[in-house]
């Protein structure tokens, strides 16, 4: 009766969004709201109508999901209203703005959320709306350009633990942090978390589910409809899930990838979907009911996956999968992630998997999280197995491309005749020829390198759609590549 009494709530606002995009009045803002002060306006009303306002609140538990009212109501005129947001505790607080004159009217409803501490949204989840989706965000102080984060509890489904240990991240850093709460009733068992709710039957039995409703896509969809509450462009984001959610991030970088993904990074994953054909599902690829491309493992391994293992991550504890077809990946956590990390430059010497060692960490996830957040904030890497094979410099095309927000750009650079290390510039040109923002200028050592172009120029402004141009100079040479933005 609580869910069903949840779900007619939703189902209010679902439909006070629609109604009031067909007679708009009141400029529009964001729907998701940091507490504070607030300035509402209207637009495209004559002067001499008289604009009434009406204001309520109401709540919803976090926990018990029982609906209340406030019983205060605010009555003004004008056309705008200034309008003080309080966000109360442990609630789902929302703001009903009604506003009419005599020939028109208009409502919107706006959620309220404090900023750098964790908070509880509720994503209605539309395609199952029996199954909304708590999730726990963290908003850094300065909503104007920001990265995203969506980070993959493990198999305690303890999201709030987790985006803890991305807190302080994401305030400094300039990070929305988002962690979805799959929970035990709504999503059991690993079937419907671990291997993405893909089919109907445990592993692999049964008939698929429709894509719409895996868990991959959930994750998706979350990310989209947070961007779009927060009034912010629909850019890339990271995902980063430790056990359980490192499970959830490698398949689903294999089975429902994300073009928006720029990193995903797989923590002390259990155990691994191979990307081989001869081993049955959900230990590799072999299902009668899943048709893949025929350069499906040519494009898997070029995605940016990151697999993070601690060094002290071998015990055999009683989480750990322990049937043959798990142990013939290795016995513990550690060599697995070898294991599964050694597919990439098998299938393609040029992969962009990246086997990172965390020291002395165990199966961890704060130690985890701590090491994942050093990569975001550094990913330029060197690739010291594939030195030696490298004898030319090179730019490759930026992935994803057309790109929304971020691309990344990959090159090489080849070993200087006298050993020492390369002068490497590399710089972004708008359609004009004049330079927008240097990515790089210093000296690199002989290797493969990558890095980000998240949009924006030196000044940090946000670019305008439209064709740039990125070139790699080492020495006297040069090489330029076009890519395109689209916002």
């Amino acid at each position: 009766m609580r869910k069903i009494f949840q779900l007619i709530i939703l189902a209010i606002l679902n439909y006070s969004f629609i109604f009031s995009s067909y007679c708009q009045m009141i400029e529009r803002v964001p729907r998701l709201q940091a507490a504070g002060l607030i300035d509402l306006k209207v637009e495209n009303v004559l002067p001499q109508d008289t604009v009434n306002w009406i204001v309520t609140s109401y709540f919803i538990d976090e926990e018990s999901n029982e609906f209340s009212l406030s019983p205060d109501t605010i009555f003004a005129k004008g056309d705008s209203l200034k309008l003080l947001l309080v966000k109360k505790a442990n609630k789902y607080t929302y703001y009903k703005i009604y506003t009419y004159n005599l020939t028109q009217s208009d409502s919107l409803i706006l959620q309220v959320i404090i900023k750098g501490v964790p908070q509880k949204y509720l994503y209605p989840n539309t395609p199952m709306p029996g199954k909304p989706i708590p999730v726990y965000i963290v908003l850094p102080y300065d909503l104007s350009n920001p990265q995203f984060v969506m980070v993959m509890h493990g198999v305690d489904r303890n999201a709030l633990d987790y985006v803890e240990a991305w807190k302080i991240f994401a305030r400094t850093n300039n990070y929305i942090c988002a962690a979805p709460l799959f929970s035990d009733a709504d999503w059991p068992d690993a079937r419907s978390y671990n291997l993405g709710n893909m089919f109907t039957g445990d592993n692999g039995t049964g008939s698929l589910n429709p894509i719409q409703e895996w868990s991959f896509t959930l994750v998706k969809d979350i990310h989209d409809d947070l961007v779009d509450a927060l009034g912010l462009e629909n850019f890339s984001y990271d995902i980063w899930g430790h056990s359980a959610g490192a499970q959830f991030v490698h398949r689903l970088n294999t089975f429902n990838p994300d073009y928006k993904i720029r990193y995903a990074l797989a923590a002390n994953a259990g155990w691994y979907t191979l990307p081989e054909y001869q081993t049955d599902y959900p230990y590799g690829l072999n299902h009668p009911l899943l048709e893949y491309e025929e350069t499906f493992l040519e494009d898997l391994v070029i995605k940016n996956l990151v697999i993070m293992r601690g060094t002290a991550d071998t015990i055999r504890d009683s989480n750990l999968n322990t049937s043959a077809e798990a142990d013939a990946q290795g016995l513990n956590r550690f060599e697995r992630a070898l294991n599964y990390y050694n597919y990439g430059p098998e299938i393609d010497p040029n992969t962009k998997w990246r086997l990172i060692d965390v020291p002395d960490a165990g199966h961890d996830y704060v130690s985890m999280a701590s090491a994942a957040q050093q990569f975001l904030l550094n990913p330029t890497f060197v690739k010291e197995e594939n030195n030696s094979s490298i004898t030319t410099f090179s730019l490759f095309q930026n992935y994803p491309n057309p790109f929304n927000s971020t691309t990344i750009i990959n090159y090489s650079v080849p070993p200087n005749n006298d050993k020492s290390q390369t002068m490497v510039e590399l710089k972004v040109f708008d359609s004009l020829g004049r330079e927008v923002v240097e990515l790089f200028h210093g000296y690199k050592n002989s290797g493969l390198y990558s890095s980000d172009f998240r949009g924006v120029d030196s000044q940090g402004k946000i670019l305008p759609s439209g064709v740039y141009f990125y070139t790699l100079i080492i020495g006297d040479s040069k090489i330029s590549k076009k890519m395109i933005l689209l916002k």
